[in-house]
C-alpha cells in the first residue's frame, strides 16, 4: 500500500485540506439531492455501495441523525483521497512543499466552484449522493492506476483493482473502467515479463 509518509509536513497538509472543506461545510451546509431517497431506500435500480454506506451510518446514528455523521466522513474521505493523491504526486514529481498546496488548492477549487457554475449549485462533499464517494474514489484509483505504471508492481495493481471495483458499485456509468484495467493488466505482465527476459539474457552474458 501506497501510504503517505509520516511527517510534520504531510500532517499539515493533511489538516489543511480537511479544513479547507470542513470550513466549507459550515459556509454552505449540507444538502439531500433529489434522488437521495432511493439510496435511502436502497433502491435496485441505484448501484449498491453508496446504499450500503447509508444502512451503516443509520445503523450507527439511527435513521433521523445519520446525515450530518455520513457528511463529515464524505469530507473526510475527500480530504484524505486528495491528500494521499497529491503528496503521492509531489514525492515521485520531486515538487516543492509549496507545490502541494497549490495542487490541493486546486482539488478543492474544483469542488467549491461547483457552487457556482452548476445548476444544482452543491458541492459532492456535502451532498447525499454518490459522487460524494465517487470522487475520493476515483483520486485513489488514479494513484494506484499512476503507481501501477510506474513500479509495475502487483500489490498496485491489486488495489487499482479493488478500487476499480468499488467505483463500478459506486456508479454504474463507470464500468469502462473494467476495460482499461484489463488492459493495464496486459500491459503490466508484458512489460514484467520483458523485463524478466532481458535479465536473464544479461546474466547469461555475465
Amino acid at each position: 500500500m501506497l501510504w503517505p509518509k509520516l511527517n510534520k509536513k504531510n500532517f499539515y497538509l493533511f489538516l489543511a485540506i480537511l479544513g479547507a472543506f470542513l470550513t466549507a461545510l459550515c459556509l454552505f451546509g449540507y444538502k439531500i439531492a433529489p434522488d437521495a431517497h432511493a439510496y435511502i431506500n436502497s433502491s435496485t435500480a441505484v448501484s449498491p455501495l453508496y446504499c450500503l454506506l447509508i444502512d451503516l451510518f443509520q445503523w450507527i446514528f439511527g435513521d433521523l441523525h445519520f446525515i450530518v455523521p455520513l457528511i463529515i466522513f464524505q469530507n473526510i474521505l475527500v480530504a484524505y483521497a486528495i491528500f494521499s493523491l497529491v503528496s503521492f504526486v509531489v514525492d515521485v514529481l520531486g515538487f516543492r512543499v509549496a507545490h502541494a498546496y497549490v495542487i490541493a488548492s486546486g482539488f478543492f477549487l474544483l469542488f467549491v466552484l461547483q457552487t457556482v457554475f452548476t445548476v444544482q449549485g452543491r458541492i459532492p462533499s456535502n451532498t447525499i449522493l454518490s459522487e460524494a464517494i465517487a470522487f475520493p474514489l476515483y483520486f485513489l484509483f488514479f494513484k494506484y492506476i499512476f503507481a501501477s505504471v510506474l513500479y509495475l508492481r502487483r500489490s498496485y495493481l491489486a488495489v487499482a483493482w479493488m478500487l476499480s471495483f468499488l467505483l463500478v458499485n459506486t456508479r454504474g456509468q463507470l464500468a469502462w473502467l473494467l476495460v482499461l484495467m484489463i488492459g493495464l493488466t496486459a500491459y503490466a505482465g508484458i512489460k514484467r515479463s520483458h523485463s524478466t527476459i532481458s535479465n536473464k539474457k544479461s546474466r547469461i552474458q555475465f
